[in-house]
Order: structure tokens, then C-alpha cells, then sequence
């Protein structure tokens, strides 16, 4: 029983917080896992620091309904994460903070 709970859990919860979109696979453009990497990661109080961020970084708008971003390279294992300040353990930043370091791991991996 205690089994079922979690896993309903588990499953309610993956629902709210990636919402209607369904999930993509992922394609890697490289893998780091196992690699020790460097990372930086910068929480903006707003989406208005966010975007301005972003502007700053790329010279280019934010797409719309950006919530976090993250730069790497190819040929270095550094890596810059930008996400709104997580307010809650679970909330919505946190598992922004997840995806993007993804992209830190395995590069452009949206198929």
C-alpha cells in the first residue's frame, strides 16, 4: 500500500510540475555524467532579471515563457544556470534548476 502512495505521488507530482506539455526525449548533443564539471548558478528574484539576464548573455530576447537558461560550451566542462529564486523545496524553480542541468550534462538535448 505504502508502495502505491509513493508511486501515485510520484506520478501526481510529475504531472503539476511539467503541466500540459508533453516531454520530449532527449537527445545528446554530448554526455558529461561521471565528468567533474564547474558550475554557476545565478537565482534572479523576477522574471524581468531573468529576461534582462538572458538579454545580457546571448544579445538576444528571451523566448517567450522562458523561466531558467543555461550556457555551456562544447569544448570546456563549465557551465552557467540561471533560475528564478526557488521559494519552496518543490516548486516549480527547483525542477527548473533540474532541467537546466541537464543541458549542463548532455548539451542541446531537446529531439
Amino acid at each position: 500500500m505504502r508502495t502505491l502512495f509513493i508511486t501515485l505521488a510520484l506520478v501526481f507530482m510529475s504531472v503539476f510540475f511539467i503541466g500540459c506539455s508533453p516531454p520530449t526525449g532527449i537527445d545528446k548533443e554530448f554526455d558529461r555524467t561521471g565528468e567533474t564539471l564547474r558550475i554557476k548558478v545565478i537565482t534572479h528574484d523576477s522574471l524581468r532579471d531573468l529576461h534582462a539576464a538572458k538579454r545580457e548573455v546571448s544579445g538576444k530576447p528571451a523566448p517567450e515563457g522562458m523561466i531558467g537558461f543555461a550556457g555551456w560550451t562544447k569544448t570546456t566542462n563549465y557551465c552557467e544556470i540561471h533560475i528564478l529564486q526557488p521559494r519552496r523545496d518543490l516548486d516549480d524553480n527547483v525542477m527548473t534548476l533540474g532541467h537546466e542541468m541537464m543541458h549542463c550534462l548532455y548539451g542541446a538535448f531537446h529531439k
